[in-house]
Parts: structure tokens; C-alpha cells; sequence
């Protein structure tokens, strides 16, 4: 291989100048760049065993969701997002009765943090159980059918997600890092408005461990709209708790976090 020195501007000699290049690669040797903007395109795909590109976004149900009081993650709800105490089967509902044939592919993880997931058809407003026990809930979608009513997945009174009339599947702003992978996050925007337009607002990001430690960091005051790019990404450990939260300075306000990194599998 030919070795350019820029300092000389000239080719070195009969190569005897040894460096060392470190390159990410798949399980087959092939070089990859898993944070370069079109190099992600294979992960994003599919192509990169082992790698996947993973979004994290929520957003308020209302415009007056995100309050001065209390730090809220954004989501379905007017209340800051709980996740299950343990682990248990859900009830999967619509509000509505026209809702007979929308399959709901429901994505969490077992008591291990183990991933895990199952499709079912929703029965309208009749309650059905799901056939896996659940610890948390990271995605729920609709497969198949366009939901004319809002489908809740809950135990009791406690909802873990939620897919809104039209919405075709959940947002919120969480995340749970099943076991043996973890995440690396490359992108946070976050956007808070009202009636009259841009508000004054906190970011922070919320973590918890599985062996209950908790961190409150990114802390940040923005107006409208916060764009953070990192350069490098930030490592979130495997059964890692993920909440983007957010906090009005001034009233109440609608909000919305939009976060994306790479999932790899350790």
C-alpha cells in the first residue's frame, strides 16, 4: 500500500515506515463506517449483522403537556412516562369498536432484558392478553390495518404505550438497552412551541441502570429547538433505562425529542 507523508508532501521510500490504522469491520472483514452519514445506509438496511440503527422519539399529545413543575418525557400522556416494576403480561386494547383486523407488532424485553416480541390482531374495544411477559415496552406498531380508535398496551391503570388515532405506531421518547448489546447515540434534537410560537426549555437525559444507579446529564436550556451532533457518540451499557426529558421555563408547552444512534450487539 502507498504511504503519503502530508508534512513532506512526498510518497515514502520502499514503504519502511510502519503505521497503525484502526478500521471497523463485520464479521467478515469487510470495512465499515458505523457513524459516517451514507455509510450507515447498510446498517440501516439490514446488511451489518450485529449493528442496527436505532431512533428514539416522543412527542407531547398536547400543547400544554410539558409543564414548569416537573420534568416530563415526552410521549403519548399527560404525565411523565413510568416503566413496570416487573415484569407481567398486557392488555392490549382499542377505543374503538371498528378495530377487528389491525395487527400490532409489540417489541420489549423479558425479565433479563432479553429482546422478545409478538404480533397480535386487535378485537376492538374487547380487551386481549398478551402471550409474553413483559418488563419493558420499547416499540408498538401497527403491521397491518390503519387503527381508526387509540390503542393502549397496560397493566391495570398503568399504560406503558400507547399508539394515537392515525399515528400507526407509539412515541416516546424512552429506550431500554436489551441485554448483551449496547447503544451508541450520534444525534439529540429537541423542539418546544406554543400558539405564539418558539418557548424557552431544559434538556436533560435521564438514565437508569439495572442495578439502580441513576444519572441526570446533558442538562441544557435551549429556545425552540436544540440540535446536538456529536462527534463521538456517547456509550449507553446494556439495560440501560433511556428517558430524553424535557421541562418548560415558562408555562405550559407542547414538546418533542428526536435522538438516533447505532445498536450493537456485544
Amino acid at each position: 500500500m502507498a504511504q503519503f507523508r502530508k508534512d513532506t508532501q512526498a510518497y515514502l521510500n520502499d514503504n519502511k515506515t510502519l503505521y497503525e490504522v484502526v478500521m471497523l469491520g463485520d464479521k467478515d472483514g469487510n470495512i465499515i463506517n458505523s457513524f459516517g452519514a451514507s455509510a450507515n445506509i447498510p446498517i440501516a438496511d439490514g446488511s451489518v449483522e450485529g449493528y442496527s440503527v436505532r431512533n428514539i422519539f416522543g412527542t407531547t399529545a398536547g400543547n400544554d403537556d410539558i409543564v414548569t413543575t416537573e420534568w416530563r418525557t415526552p410521549w403519548e400522556r399527560a404525565s411523565n412516562y413510568e416503566f413496570p416494576a416487573s415484569a407481567a403480561q398486557m392488555t392490549l386494547v382499542s377505543t374503538s369498536t371498528s378495530d377487528t383486523a389491525v395487527n400490532v407488532l409489540i417489541s420489549g424485553l423479558d425479565a433479563d432484558y432479553n429482546p422478545i416480541s409478538e404480533i397480535r390482531t386487535l378485537t376492538g374495544t374487547t380487551p386481549i392478553t398478551t402471550n409474553n411477559t413483559y418488563f419493558r415496552i420499547n416499540d408498538m406498531v401497527c403491521t397491518e390495518g390503519n387503527a381508526v380508535g387509540t390503542i393502549t398496551l397496560s397493566v391495570g391503570a398503568n399504560v406503558y404505550s400507547q399508539i394515537d388515532v392515525g399515528n400507526g405506531r407509539d412515541q416516546k421518547a424512552v429506550y431500554t438497552v436489551p441485554a448483551g448489546y449496547c447503544f451508541f447515540l450520534t444525534r439529540i434534537d429537541a423542539f418546544c412551541t406554543d400558539a405564539n410560537g418558539g418557548k424557552a426549555a431544559r434538556f436533560r437525559n435521564f438514565l437508569k441502570s439495572s442495578n439502580g444507579r441513576e444519572l441526570r446529564v446533558a442538562d441544557t436550556t435551549f429556545f425552540e429547538n436544540m440540535n446536538i451532533m456529536r462527534q463521538a457518540p456517547f456509550k449507553y451499557d446494556e439495560k440501560t433505562d433511556i428517558e430524553m426529558q424535557l421541562r418548560s421555563l415558562s408555562g405550559s408547552t407542547f414538546g418533542s425529542v428526536f435522538a438516533e444512534g447505532i445498536l450493537v450487539q456485544q
